[in-house]
Parts: C-alpha cells; sequence; structure tokens
C-alpha cells in the first residue's frame, strides 16, 4: 500500500495518513493509528536538530 499525501488510507483497521508540511524542516510526517493509540509516527526530510528535539519529547 502506497500513501498518498492527504489522504487517509486504511488497512486491517489501522487509519494512516502522510502530512505534507510547510515551513519546516520536515518534508513529511506519516501517523498511523489503531484503536485510538497511535502505532507509527515518521518524520521524513528534517534536520538533525529537529530530529532530536522530537525524540527528547517522546
Amino acid at each position: 500500500m502506497e500513501l498518498q499525501a492527504g489522504q487517509v488510507q486504511v488497512h486491517d483497521g489501522e487509519k494512516q495518513l502522510l502530512y505534507k508540511t510547510t515551513g519546516t524542516c520536515y518534508q513529511y510526517i506519516e501517523v498511523a493509528v489503531k484503536d485510538s493509540k497511535l502505532t507509527k509516527c515518521c518524520f521524513y526530510g528534517g534536520c538533525n536538530g529537529n530530529t532530536l528535539k522530537v525524540l527528547q519529547n517522546l
């Protein structure tokens, strides 16, 4: 299954979204939710400083 930016897809009860950002280092953020729980969160195209800060907040 290939995600398209801005479209929610459902697979085996898991909702997935690929969000195209604007005004940030990250180009895309991919999230997935199943049973009201976050199961995946990936940041694509960001710089190292932002990635380290995000990891500190998880």
